[in-house]
């Protein structure tokens, strides 16, 4: 009795023919002996030839581009290079700045301090400039500075302020920790005064051009340009010997009975930073003046 096959033989993978592997050993065994007799030099010069520029462009490319990216990323750290010290250089700049101011600063201090040590009669008070008004008032032209201390730093109407390089002004109005200090250029000052090495003697008054006049001076008293004008102290408004400034112009009329001098101010009022208030030196005042 014959047996039916119901399922069909499975179909697995096909296994290389032997005939095929045999011509792979032989082709490779082939290529080994022309090889090595050097009888494919010919073929191998002629592959070299046809792949040789191909291998170099691409060589080349590459190389091209290795040095493209690096010289992108140079260009890259420079700009952040030159970032960095732009910035360094601002820093240095305001630092620079900073350290000239300190150094104008200080200068100023050791100039107020060495006339301290050289006037040890009067208690000071250190000030600061922190505003100055030159304009119109309801009463005139005005010209003056508020100083950042006050009555509770002992200041006075009245007072004398002070630089180094001479007077400035006097107190006018004395608040809880600030003051106005009316400058000798204002036009509503006026101050006795002597001309040093001699007996003239006069009034500075301030003028609207903000420059100093000296007047009633007697007409025979003798007066060189350059010499120098000094409170005189009469009246005991402000101590006596305190600098005003300079004699720069002489004027004389005929028949006039008082003679006339252009003072130039010992202090740049352009530059007033730090001043000395005298506290040691109490005026005679008659009450708080106005300006």
């Amino acid at each position: 009795m014959s047996t039916t096959k119901f399922f069909p033989e499975s179909g697995g993978a096909k296994k290389p023919s032997w005939r095929l592997l045999l011509l792979f050993l032989f082709s490779g065994f082939l290529l080994a002996i022309l090889h090595k007799t050097g009888l494919l030099n010919p073929l191998q010069d002629a592959v070299l030839s046809i792949t040789s520029p191909i291998q170099y462009g691409v060589s080349l490319a590459s190389s091209s581009l290795h040095r493209a990216i690096a010289i992108l990323e140079d260009i890259w750290h420079l700009r952040e290079e030159n970032e960095r010290l732009k910035k360094e250089l601002e820093r240095l700049i305001v630092e620079n700045i900073q350290l000239r101011e300190l150094e104008v600063e200080n200068k100023a201090l050791r100039e107020l301090l060495n006339f301290t040590q050289e006037n040890p009669a009067f208690d000071y008070a250190t000030a600061r400039v922190v505003a100055r008004v030159i304009g119109f008032d309801p009463s005139g032209f005005t010209r003056y500075v508020i100083i950042n201390v006050g009555q509770k730093n002992g200041v006075l109407p009245g007072m004398a302020v002070v630089t180094e390089r001479g007077l400035v002004g006097r107190v006018v109005s004395a608040y809880s920790s600030t003051s106005k200090v009316l400058l000798i250029t204002d036009p509503s000052s006026s101050i006795g005064a002597y001309i040093e090495g001699g007996q003239a003697t006069g009034m500075v008054e301030g003028t609207p051009e903000g420059s100093l006049v000296m007047r009633y001076i007697p007409i025979d008293a003798n007066i060189s340009v350059g010499e120098v004008v000094l409170t005189s102290g009469l009246g005991g408004t402000l101590p006596k010997g305190l600098v005003i400034g300079q004699v720069i112009e002489i004027e004389k009329k005929d028949y006039a009975l008082f003679q006339e001098v252009r003072i130039k101010p010992s202090v740049d009022f352009d530059r007033l930073e730090l001043v000395l208030v005298l506290k040691g030196f109490k005026p005679i005042v008659s009450g708080e003046e106005s300006h």
